[in-house]
């Protein structure tokens, strides 16, 4: 055989090995569990006079993004964690090899940051003062988890007290809000 054709042969083979390893690196990793949650983070700016809504300032539970946590690491598909959130959205994905019921705290787990009604993102409740021009007032500022559901959109939103055990559900709406009413609601309907 002379060396142009051995050359050749070589090449095929190993064009062959690694296509061989790449299908059987990509065709094992199956996916048991997929969905995906809107997350909407409002901060009422008494400044403003408005709500601010927060985006991931950077990628999330992604390869060269934020990982705070690793412990279901493994779960997780082509070096994403089961939980991840993408560079300036609102959207929460699950892709995991297992079925396992993933929640809010495990979102927030991945990205470090604190989830509860006492703090959230390092918003702690607090009151705050307002010097109107004759009076001040004072606006006790509080975190509510608020939902939709995802069968009913457009439906009533309930505020709920679940924060860091709420499972994700596929197509709901969780929203989080900074403000001085539950859920952005006068009275905050209750679930």
């Amino acid at each position: 055989m002379d060396q142009t054709r051995w050359l050749v042969v070589v090449a095929l083979l190993a064009i062959i090995s690694v296509s061989v390893v790449f299908v059987e690196t990509y065709e094992s990793v199956q996916v048991s569990h997929s969905l995906s949650v809107k997350l909407l983070i409002n901060l009422w700016n008494r400044y403003a006079n408005a709500s601010q809504q927060v985006k991931f300032l950077s990628d999330i539970g992604a390869p060269g993004g934020i990982f705070a946590t690793t412990r279901y690491s493994s779960d997780g598909v082509n070096g994403f964690y089961p939980v991840w959130g993408r560079h300036y959205g609102n959207t929460v994905f699950v892709d995991s090899r297992v079925y396992r019921n993933y929640t809010l705290g495990d979102f927030f787990e991945v990205w470090g940051e604190p989830l509860g009604p006492l703090n959230t993102l390092g918003a702690h409740e607090n009151a705050s003062s307002y010097h109107g021009n004759i009076t001040e007032t004072t606006y006790l500022f509080i975190w509510s988890m608020c939902l939709q559901n995802p069968h009913s959109p457009g439906g009533p939103v309930y505020s709920v007290n679940e924060w860091g055990s709420h499972v994700l559900r596929d197509n709901e709406t969780i929203t989080l809000t900074y403000a001085t009413e539950a859920c952005g609601l006068p009275g905050g309907q209750q679930a």
